[in-house]
């Protein structure tokens, strides 16, 4: 987010509803000025609840949510929980390497949408999941491949993380990301299915009555 500076808006012909912009931030380092917070109230920032916000941002009026670190960085399974709690029920991630590479292994990601150009950008360019050195071919993820659509000449790919597959699927030896403790945030669901793990569909004006989510 620093480095590209993003609105990560809808940006459509035709009218759309805006998303709420989340911005896992564990050190309040989001510039007052920068193009997401444009419109702050459509922007959340997840920060370390040990700092103090910056004044700039508590007078920009930017809604933020303290959290507790994991590893250094912003717990994502509390991150989740919280949005859950707030009734957003399905999280679209446009990131970098760091954060993309810390869902993936930390199993909340449900579905992988992978696009892909007919370009080569050579060595040293940044790949898509930062998930530490591999010590064999064994320790590889490997993915169902659910969907594959052109787009002129490029690809969409979706695909299927590992840990939602039943264990004949798997590919042998595969490591498969541990999920958080029960409880801590909605397990990952099908991709067919849009919405709450508990409510089954987002689509419902409310709640489903008992879900343990809300």
């Amino acid at each position: 987010m620093l480095a590209d500076n993003p609105s990560m808006n809808a940006r459509v012909d035709e009218p759309a509803l805006q998303p709420l912009r989340v911005v896992a931030d564990s050190r309040w380092r989001t510039p007052p000025d920068s193009r997401i917070l444009e419109r702050p109230e459509q922007t959340l920032l997840a920060g370390d609840r040990g700092r103090e916000v910056p004044a700039p941002l508590l007078e920009l009026g930017v809604p933020t949510l303290p959290l507790p670190l994991a590893g250094g960085s912003v717990d994502l399974s509390e991150l989740l929980t919280a949005l859950a709690r707030s009734e957003v029920n399905e999280v679209q991630v446009e990131a970098g390497a760091r954060l993309c590479g810390a869902l993936l292994s930390g199993g909340l990601v449900d579905e992988l949408l992978v696009y892909q150009a007919p370009v080569l950008l050579g060595d040293g360019g940044p790949g898509p999941f930062r998930l530490g050195p591999l010590e064999s071919m064994a320790e590889s993820t490997h993915f169902k491949l659910l969907e594959l659509v052109r787009f002129g000449d490029d690809l969409r790919i979706r695909l299927y993380p590992p840990q939602l597959l039943p264990a004949g699927q798997r590919h042998p030896g595969q490591r498969v990301p541990r999920f958080p403790q029960p409880g801590r945030h909605p397990p990952p669901r099908p991709p067919a299915v849009r919405g709450c793990a508990g409510c089954r569909g987002w689509q419902a004006p409310r709640p489903r009555a008992g879900c343990p989510w809300h």
